[in-house]
Formats: structure tokens, sequence, C-alpha cells
């Protein structure tokens, strides 16, 4: 519909170009002949950009994604971390991790009120499950219960330090 649509200013423009430089094309060519140029043209060159970028892929649900509320709310005690992967988020906890959809702000909402912090735009790590800090130049890491290191973004370690996860040297 797009192609059908946008190729009726291309044409008009077209039209204007082609008896502006060659302007002994005035009489050979009808609007109808440039907009089916114009069609001819760029549908090709459409449907390639759209089979391209996936826009005609359908991704199905991975099949360990579950309902974000239900399972949240029943790992809520025992979580170490979050982490997000595309559209989803992992559930880091003591047994293994478990994939959910949904947005991160929502799976964070489904935690309740669990001491934690977001310390990095994909990663929302408990407070009980830090277990030390690795510094690396200027990059700072969370070394959590389940041996994963979460990363600090530059933004959160004034956060982290005026909470009290991070000393003051780190």
């Amino acid at each position: 519909m797009a192609v059908v649509v946008g190729c009726g200013p291309l044409s008009i423009f077209v039209g204007w170009m082609v008896t502006s430089v060659w302007p002994f094309m005035a009489g050979r060519l009808s609007p109808l002949d440039v907009y089916v140029q114009c069609l001819m043209l760029s549908a090709p060159v459409l449907l390639y950009m759209f089979f391209r970028q996936g826009v005609f892929k359908r991704t199905p649900p991975l099949p360990e994604a579950v309902e974000v509320a239900s399972d949240v709310q029943a790992l809520a005690g025992e979580v170490i971390c979050l982490r997000m992967e595309d559209h989803y988020v992992r559930i880091h906890t003591a047994n293994g991790s478990r994939l959910v959809a949904g947005p991160f702000e929502r799976v964070i909402a489904g935690l309740g009120d669990r001491e934690g912090m977001r310390v990095h735009r994909s990663w929302w790590v408990s407070r009980a499950a830090v277990v030390g800090v690795e510094v690396d130049g200027r990059n700072l890491k969370l070394r959590l219960l389940n041996d994963l290191r979460a990363p600090v973004s530059r933004a959160s370690v004034a956060k982290l330090r005026q909470v009290g996860w991070l000393p003051a040297e780190a």
C-alpha cells in the first residue's frame, strides 16, 4: 500500500524532471506511464528492504517464556538478579535462571519492595546477592552469589556509593 500511495507524488516529480531535462519527452510519456515505471522500480526495492530488515518475519515466542506477574512474585524471595535480553528478562535465582516475557520495568515492579537496585540499563541486582566488587580500570562489576558479574554503569556508581554498596575507593 505504501508503494502504491508513495509512487503518486514520486511520479509527478519524476515526470516534471524528465520534461525539464529532456523537453522532447513531454508528449511521449503519459502520467500513467511515469506512475507505472515508478511502481515497477520502487516495489522490488521496498520489498527487498522489508525482507532484509525482517519486517515479514514472525519470531515465535521463546518456549521457556512465561507470564511475568505470577512467576516474578513466586520467585521474589530468591531472586539474585534480573538481566534484560531483547524483549525478555532473565530472572537468575539460586536454582538457575528463567526467562519471562515483558518489559524490564514491569518485571522489576513485580519484585515488590525487595531490596535491590538497577545498576545498569539491562541489569537489576538484589542487595543480598552482592558478594564483592571487581575493578578493571574505570569499569566496575558486582560479583554475585551465583558467580555472575553484573556491570555497573558510570551513572550508577555514585548512587551505589551513597547507599553503601561500594566502598569509597572503588
